[in-house]
């Protein structure tokens, strides 16, 4: 009877071990996954925030090249004012 026991108990262990390494498998794939969403998550963030920032450069250059062609429109007006008033 001891040795059915210790076997029945042997048994359980083989069963928790076996349940406990399943456990920790599954720990470390849901790791592995949660890891791999959040660098994809990050890759994404950061192609967006590169993009972000090339159209903001993009604007700002936009809005430079409006400000010398509206220095350059008040320039020639100056001159062309001066030129006629004989200056």
């Amino acid at each position: 009877m001891a040795a059915e026991e210790r076997r029945k108990q042997k048994e359980q262990i083989k069963i928790l071990k076996q349940q406990e390494k399943i456990k920790r498998i599954q720990q470390i794939r849901m790791e592995k996954e949660l890891r791999a969403q959040q660098i994809l998550e990050a890759k994404r963030k950061k192609k967006e925030e590169a993009a972000n920032a090339k159209i903001l450069e993009t604007e700002k250059r936009i809005k430079e090249k409006e400000l010398r062609r509206q220095q350059a429109e008040i320039l020639k007006h100056q001159v062309s004012v001066a030129l006629n008033c004989g200056i």
